[in-house]
């Protein structure tokens, strides 16, 4: 275990934690040639298969608190384009399975360009995502990257749809059953029910590498494999190589003035690889505060 993990992670929990971004369009224009105040959320997550077993009796259940902080920077470059940087910590605290804890500083840069006239529709964005995780558990160490394409637009007054391609790189410190990469692409929508309150649905679909948890020690599933006590029992992670992976996200956002957010929402994820699928239900509460 990281001695100095603990120490961080208790820091980390007592700030409270993470927006990346505005609390609404109104407060970022508020501050938008200079760096925004400090924004802080923290999330609350029930995961009925964190170790993402293809076996009902191996699923592991676990409640994650996610909090993190965030400063964020945006500039006007061009008449139609914007850029946007930001650096954040990120963190997780799991109920039952500490070895998963950890900690993420991550730095973000993005471009910004409205295509339809200023604040028009349709929007293209790029953004860049670069970071570290520090676990508990230091097999898990490891960088990653994270570049993403998505154009935007508004259907009609009340409607925005997003389109989005986005590659995964992360590389382990320590194992490299851990040695992640994929290709994402995906949708997702937004219907505003009120001034207030929106609707969300997204769709993904990723094909890549993907770490899953079974029971024992393996010799019939293909990929790398590294025997952990990461959940109590003796259970094997697995790099399952080329899989597939659908996940279905529906939610609701609402505001509760200029600087506070609220989100709750439900996921569906399914790993798909060599005939086997390995599902799980997340149902997630946060509450988002910019400074």
């Amino acid at each position: 275990m990281n001695i100095f993990y603990p120490k961080i992670c208790a820091h980390v929990t007592l700030i409270a934690f993470l927006c990346l971004g505005p609390a609404s369009v109104q407060h970022a224009e508020a501050y938008f040639f200079g760096f925004e105040p400090p924004a802080l959320s923290l999330e609350i997550e029930r995961d009925d298969n964190i170790n993402r077993s293809f076996d009902g009796d191996g699923e592991k259940s676990d409640t994650v608190f996610k909090p993190a902080v965030s400063v964020e920077r945006q500039n006007q470059v061009g008449e139609l384009t914007f850029t946007r940087t930001a650096l954040s910590l990120e963190g997780a605290v799991h109920s039952r399975f500490s070895g998963l804890n950890h900690i993420s500083p991550v730095m973000d840069a993005g471009l910004r360009r409205h295509m339809g006239g200023p604040g028009g529709s349709p929007t293209a964005r790029f953004d860049l995502a670069l970071g570290y995780e520090f676990f508990d558990q230091d097999d898990r160490f490891g960088a990653f990257v994270k570049p993403r394409i998505e154009l935007s637009a508004m259907l009609e007054e009340r409607v925005e749809l997003s389109l989005y391609y986005e590659y995964d790189n992360r590389f382990a410190s320590e194992n490299t059953v851990f040695d992640v990469e994929g290709h994402a692409v995906g949708t997702s929508g937004e219907l505003a029910l009120t001034p207030d309150m929106f609707i969300v649905l997204g769709y993904q679909f990723r094909r890549g590498d993907a770490v899953v948890h079974q029971p024992g020690d393996l010799g019939v599933i293909k990929g790398e494999q590294l025997p952990l006590d990461t959940f109590k029992d003796r259970f094997t992670a697995v790099n399952l190589g080329n899989a597939d992976t659908h996940t279905i996200d529906i939610g609701i956002r609402y505001f509760l003035n200029l600087f506070t957010e609220l989100h709750a929402g439900y996921t569906y994820e399914e790993i798909r690889a060599d005939g086997d699928e390995y599902p799980s239900n997340r149902f997630f509460m946060a509450v988002k505060h910019s400074l």
